[in-house]
């Protein structure tokens, strides 16, 4: 299993053996929010966000839905209040397996923004 791997396959941070599900979103999560990382998602107990989870295009529907589940679980446990989540594949790449995880920190105007109707020839809200 690859770490931040690319959506063209460039390579990762990390290579490691395949684990859980709730293990993979925790190692994703914490890899995220590590602090000591210049590029960190700064995420503490309280923070409210949306949550989107991506199908890279070979993941099963049910796959991808126990990832869900436990990246809102983890979240949760660590205090963050999980306000919207989206999830499907959102952006793919030719049967490439695995997900990717991206959080939003919102306030009211992104939560105003994020449920305005919006449509293009790939997505829509409605």
């Amino acid at each position: 299993m690859e770490l931040g791997l690319g959506i063209h396959g460039e390579g990762g941070v990390r290579r490691m053996k395949l684990l859980p599900a709730a293990e993979t979103v925790a190692v994703m999560l914490n890899h995220m929010t590590d602090i000591t990382s210049s590029t960190h998602f700064s995420l503490k107990s309280g923070d409210a966000v949306a949550l989107a989870v991506n199908n890279l295009g070979g993941t099963s529907v049910l796959e991808l839905y126990v990832v869900v589940k436990e990246a809102i679980a983890y979240l949760e446990s660590r205090g963050v209040v999980v306000e919207q989540v989206y999830s499907g594949a959102l952006i793919t790449s030719l049967e490439m397996a695995g997900v990717s995880l991206t959080l939003l920190h919102l306030d009211d105007s992104r939560r105003r923004c994020l449920s305005e109707y919006s449509r293009s020839s790939a997505y829509s809200t409605r």
